[in-house]
This record gives structure tokens, C-alpha cells and sequence, in this order.
């Protein structure tokens, strides 16, 4: 009796020791998900290469660009961002020149390059509308008058500090071209430099759009 009323006892023991050592009727457990979308920007592929062109008059009373001719355009689905992002302008010409001033080489042998005085002006804006992250920045860029192979950037590099957040990025854009000299000039004899002979002149922009 003695021992088999031991073995009940520890018998009873193991199983209530094991039911409470048991997780109950229920539990539960948690999913923390997480995507991660990655940085892009694209340039909308109508707009990778714009090649505008003007015809401008072979005489110039006044001389300074914005008595020149002008042409003006609109990209108002011009690139897709989808976090803030950087734009860089270089500039080049076939004359060697690291800015993109408008030039031309004299034919058939000529003197050098004859050029114009180049104006060109870029604005970009995004969240337009009222938004509170409304941003708005302008470049520009202006060589300098009398066949000069100078000129200056204004803002080379911007930064978007904010996402446009429907992805649109907005341009606007504009350039223009004069002459280097008032032409004809009857007071005195002029340079080669002042007088930009018949034909067509080139000048490149590169823009480049950095995810940030």
C-alpha cells in the first residue's frame, strides 16, 4: 500500500509540475512589417535631348541679350523624383570653351570663332500649389558681349530640399542670343571679334539630377 500510494503521489506531481510549466489556451505574436522604397529620379524620356532652334537678324541696334531673340519653353512633367534631389550644370561649345556660350568657326579658314552673346535661364519647381513643401529654384547663365569667350553661372548647383511628393518635377526655360557688337557700326572700323558672320551657332547644356 505504502508504495504504490508513493508512486500515485509523484505521479500526481509530474503532471501538475508539467501543466505548469504549459503557455495557457491562448497566445499570440506580433508582425512588424517593413518596405522599404529605394531613392529614383528620371528625366521623362521626351525631354533627354531638347535641341531648340532660333533664327535670329544679322544687324542689332541694340547689343545687349535682351534686346536679342529669344526662344521660351515649358516641361511640366520634366522629371520624376521621389526624394530630394540635386541638379549640376556644365557647359560646352566646339571652341574649346567650358561654358555654353554660342559659337561659330569663320569658314572657309577665317580668324577663329566668332560668338554671341548666349542668356539662358532654367526655373524648376515642385509641390506646386499651395503646398507647404512649395519649392523653387532658378539658374542662369550670361556670357559676356564683344565675341567674349567669358561669362558667369548664377546657382551652377541647386538643391531640393523637399520631395515632390506627386514625383513631378516642373521646368521652365528660356534662352537667348545677340549679337556682339551693334551691327552695322559706321563710327569706326571693328574687329573680326565684333561681327558674327552668317551661319549657325552652337553652344551645349548638361544637366545632371542626383538622387539625394
Amino acid at each position: 500500500m505504502h508504495k504504490k500510494f508513493f508512486v500515485l503521489v509523484v505521479a500526481i506531481a509530474l503532471v501538475t509540475v508539467g501543466m505548469g510549466f504549459g503557455q495557457g489556451v491562448s497566445d499570440s505574436q506580433t508582425f512588424n512589417l517593413r518596405v522599404t522604397v529605394q531613392k529614383y529620379i528620371e528625366v521623362n524620356p521626351l525631354y533627354k535631348t531638347m535641341s531648340p532652334h532660333i533664327t535670329m537678324p544679322g544687324h542689332a541696334d541694340d547689343v545687349t541679350v535682351d534686346g536679342g531673340t529669344w526662344d521660351q519653353r515649358y516641361a511640366y512633367l520634366h522629371a520624376y523624383a521621389n526624394c530630394p534631389f540635386s541638379i549640376s550644370f556644365e557647359g560646352h561649345n566646339d571652341a574649346g570653351d567650358l561654358l555654353p556660350i554660342l559659337a561659330r568657326h569663320e569658314t572657309p579658314v577665317g580668324n577663329g570663332w566668332d560668338r554671341l552673346q548666349t542668356r539662358i535661364h532654367f526655373r524648376y519647381s515642385i509641390n506646386i500649389g499651395g503646398s507647404a513643401d512649395n519649392e523653387v529654384h532658378e539658374i542662369n547663365f550670361k556670357s559676356d558681349p564683344n565675341g567674349a569667350n567669358t561669362g558667369k553661372w548664377d546657382n551652377k548647383t541647386v538643391t531640393f530640399n523637399n520631395t515632390p511628393h506627386n514625383g513631378e518635377v516642373l521646368m521652365r526655360w528660356n534662352f537667348g542670343a545677340a549679337l556682339p557688337h551693334k551691327t552695322p557700326y559706321w563710327v569706326s572700323r571693328k574687329s573680326w571679334k565684333l561681327s558674327a558672320d552668317a551661319g549657325e551657332y552652337t553652344c551645349t547644356v548638361v544637366v545632371t539630377y542626383t538622387a539625394l
